[in-house]
């Protein structure tokens, strides 16, 4: 035998000759020891199938190795196994998940015992509504049906057991569980889902065969302060703040843990972002432009791809819907005008819901949406009136501030400053000379630490998840800024007019700006938050309460004190 079939390949070739040609032990061995070459394989194949079918005996059956595959008797010697993967995937995450992971799941179980194939008699009477996810399965050819004695029995195809052992028990199925689907829209977004998870697949393969080291050294010098000056450099400084957020928000989607020095939870990197204020004041470029490019405008994409679901034109009734086809995945759901979805009567309490990820039950006409738990975030803008010191929201939901409240937010106001440096902006992308150098390096290294930290198949053994670590000095930086503010405050207002979840998120903005330090944090098993990210941060928590003030505090001097540029 020629040393270069190993014994996994050995073992394989011995059970491709016993199923298909009935084959004893000694048999094997000696056709194993006749073959010195793949070729000589495919031949000594041919041969047994010739012998078997002038005996009148069919050899249509197929096999899917780790090696080698037949199908209808025809011998190749690719490997099914990254196909065999996908379809079982496919299968797990359709809308007849749920059903389908039971059954492979009993199926793994009565392997153990000895006891496939199994009757079908047996599977309608643990599973009463089986067929179709049975036919779903034999379509995808993850069991095959057997004749037993004139009974319909079904089993996996041996070769396949350990593959299939390895795919329930993986990380990825454990955290992102199958759901059964209430809604027809849920089972249609499917496909939708399909089509994103294939875009991301392919562009992290690509970028782990191609340009896997170049951004880990891009990695290992990339900061928050990186980003904002090459932002900075292409738009100025009274923009570049909203692209800062935007793609930090890419970052925050992987939703790390963050964990305190007593080593327990203190919060997830995950948030939702909202720009608002006045129409036309860039609010649509920040969180969708720069997040999934747009050529017409000669702007790149810097966000993940596969991972931003454009919702346009989609009714807040329509997200509940499909949002049940989300359970247990990361995604961004970018709303270009969100005030427009509190038009519909009753839609703050599912998407207050929503954003604390907490279970959503939603009775509509024709049935109950749910319940099913929100995994994702959301990335918004919505107009407002905007006055010469602060702004008036025209959502008339009197509830609505719920939900700013559970959103990062950023005020937009047509100021002097900003409209000529959205015009300046405007005309250097129609003229080409914005050059976004950086465009695809960001990109790669935020996908990467997002497939990392979300524990992809691909990355989990080669780099660790990471926590971020939040220390009692990070929050004295915050608390410093919070009694700046306070002391304004309390010469102009008897109540605080924001609440203490402004903190919170100033904290969770800093603990996701320090995920793009995870490459320069080699040698250390959590990602400390960085100097430049607490900078950020405060300006955030300074600015944010200014505005939740009405601008009725100062900010210049808030930040002049704390040695932050403004």
């Amino acid at each position: 035998m020629n040393m270069t079939l190993v014994n996994e390949k050995i073992k394989e070739i011995e059970l491709i000759f016993r199923k298909f040609f009935g084959y004893d032990i000694g048999q094997t061995k000696r056709i194993v020891a006749k073959i010195k070459t793949e070729e000589d394989l495919v031949e000594i194949f041919e041969g047994a199938k010739n012998i078997f079918e002038k005996n009148g005996k069919g050899v249509n059956k197929n096999f899917f190795g780790r090696y080698y595959t037949i199908l209808n008797g025809k011998l190749t010697t690719d490997s099914s196994w990254n196909k065999f993967k996908k379809n079982v995937l496919e299968c797990i995450y359709s809308d007849q998940g749920v059903m389908i992971k039971d059954l492979i799941e009993f199926f793994i179980e009565k392997s153990n015992t000895g006891e496939l194939p199994i009757d079908f008699t047996v599977l309608k009477a643990r599973f009463p509504k089986v067929r179709n996810p049975l036919d779903r399965l034999i379509g995808y050819n993850i069991i095959e049906r057997i004749d037993k004695s004139g009974a319909i029995a079904y089993s996996f195809y041996e070769e396949t057991i350990p593959l299939i052992k390895e795919i329930i028990n993986s990380e990825y199925v454990k955290s992102k569980s199958p759901v059964a689907l209430s809604s027809d829209a849920a089972a249609e977004e499917l496909e939708e889902i399909k089509k994103m998870d294939m875009e991301f697949e392919t562009y992290l393969k690509d970028l782990v065969e191609n340009r896997l080291e170049e951004t880990i050294k891009f990695g290992e010098y990339l900061t928050v302060n990186f980003i904002a000056d090459y932002i900075k450099k292409m738009f100025g400084n009274v923009l570049y703040f909203d692209s800062v957020l935007g793609i930090t928000h890419q970052y925050a989607l992987s939703d790390a843990t963050v964990f305190n020095a007593e080593g327990t939870i203190a919060m997830k990197t995950g948030f939702n972002l909202a720009f608002f204020g006045a129409p036309g004041t860039g609010k649509t470029f920040a969180v969708d432009d720069m997040i999934r490019g747009d050529p017409r405008k000669g702007v790149a994409p810097h966000g993940l791809p596969g991972r931003n679901r454009y919702c346009g034109g989609i009714t807040p009734v329509r997200f509940i819907s499909i949002g049940e086809a989300y359970q247990g995945r990361k995604f961004n759901f970018i709303i270009p005008e969100f005030n427009d979805w509190f038009k519909y009567k009753g839609m703050v309490e599912p998407l207050k819901l929503a954003m604390e990820q907490r279970e959503i039950r939603y009775e509509k006409m024709g049935g109950t949406v749910g319940p099913y738990k929100f995994n994702s975030f959301f990335a918004t803008n919505y107009n407002t009136k905007t006055l010469d010191k602060g702004y008036k929201v025209t959502v008339s939901d009197p509830n609505f501030n719920a939900i700013e409240d559970r959103m990062l937010c950023s005020l937009h106001k047509m100021t002097k400053e900003r409209f000529n440096a959205i015009v300046q902006s405007q005309k250097s992308l129609a003229l080409g000379k914005i050059k976004m150098e950086y465009a695809l390096k960001i990109r790669d290294h935020a996908t990467l630490v997002y497939a990392i930290m979300t524990r992809h198949e691909l990355l989990k053994e080669k780099f660790p998840q990471k926590n971020v670590l939040l220390t009692e000095e990070l929050y004295k930086e915050i608390e410093k800024a919070r009694e700046l503010i306070l002391e304004e405050i309390q010469e102009k207002f008897k109540l605080i007019p924001f609440s203490s979840r402004l903190e919170r998120r100033a904290l969770q903005l800093a603990c996701a700006m320090s995920l793009l330090s995870y490459f320069s944090t080699k040698n250390k098993e959590h990602i400390e938050i960085t100097k430049d990210a607490l900078k950020f941060a405060t300006k955030f928590f300074v600015e944010e309460a200014v505005v939740r003030s009405q601008e009725k505090i100062d900010q210049k001097r808030i930040l002049k004190k704390l040695n932050i540029d403004y």
